[in-house]
C-alpha cells in the first residue's frame, strides 16, 4: 500500500525562471536533490504520509497508518474553491522568515512567519473534519487527514545544512518568493521510507486508492 501526503511545490515554469534569476541559490537546490530527500523536491508539507481509502473500503494491513477520512474529498473541495490548482500564488518575500536550523543542525529551515490569506484557506480544507468511525465502529469528530499543519508559521522549506544555505539567506528569502505555488499530492511507494522514489500528482490527475 502506498502512502500520501499534500505538498505545496512550486510550479516547474516558476522554479526553473527563479534558478535563472538566483545564481546564488543553485547550489542549495542542487543539494536537496542530489541528496534525493523529499523526492528531491522543495515543498511544503500539509499532513503526514498515511495510507488512503476510497469511498467505504477498509486498509487490508491495519499496522499501516491510514488518513481517518478519504484525501480525495479534501483534494477535490481545494480544486473546487479554485484556490491553487490554475491559481498558482506567490508568498511574498516579507512573508518568509529568516531562517534557522532544526535540532539535530542537518537542515536549515525557512517558515513562513506572516499571515497569508491563501495558505490559511488552504489550511481551511487541510484541516477538515468529519463524523468517522473508531475503533471501537463508534463515530465521532475527527480530521480527514492524518496529523494536518495547523497554522500557517508550521508551513516551512528546509534546505541541507551541508551547501551553508545560512550565508545567503537573502537569497533564499528571495528566490522563495519568486516562486508559485500550488498543491500537489505526494505518493510513497509501498514499504519505501527514505523519500528516494516519491512522486508528484497535480490535483487534476490524482487517482489515488489503496
Amino acid at each position: 500500500m502506498s502512502s500520501y501526503a499534500l505538498y505545496l511545490c512550486p510550479t516547474e515554469i516558476s522554479l526553473a525562471s527563479s534558478r535563472e534569476a538566483s545564481p546564488t541559490v543553485e547550489k542549495h537546490l542542487t543539494a536537496v536533490e542530489q541528496k534525493g530527500d523529499w523526492g528531491g523536491i522543495i515543498h511544503m508539507t500539509l499532513c503526514s504520509f498515511a495510507g488512503s481509502t476510497m469511498g467505504d473500503s477498509k486498509p487490508i494491513n491495519r499496522t499501516h497508518k491510514m488518513h481517518p477520512g478519504n484525501i480525495t474529498k479534501v483534494v477535490n473541495e481545494i480544486l473546487d474553491a479554485n484556490i491553487s490548482e490554475g491559481k498558482a500564488f506567490h508568498i511574498t518575500e516579507d512573508s518568509w522568515g529568516r531562517g534557522k536550523k532544526n535540532k539535530s543542525g542537518n537542515l536549515f529551515i525557512f517558515s513562513v512567519s506572516k499571515d497569508c490569506e491563501t495558505l490559511e484557506e488552504i489550511l481551511k480544507h487541510v484541516n477538515k473534519e468529519e463524523l468517522l468511525p473508531g475503533e471501537n465502529g463508534e463515530e465521532s469528530l475527527q480530521p480527514v487527514l492524518l496529523n494536518p499543519k495547523k497554522t500557517v508559521s508550521q508551513l516551512h522549506v528546509s534546505f541541507r545544512t551541508s551547501s551553508e544555505p545560512e550565508n545567503d539567506v537573502d537569497d533564499i528569502r528571495k528566490f522563495l518568493s519568486f516562486l508559485n505555488w500550488r498543491v500537489c499530492i505526494a505518493e510513497l511507494p509501498e514499504d519505501r521510507t527514505d523519500g528516494s522514489d516519491l512522486q508528484l500528482m497535480s490535483i487534476p490527475q490524482a487517482k489515488i486508492g489503496t
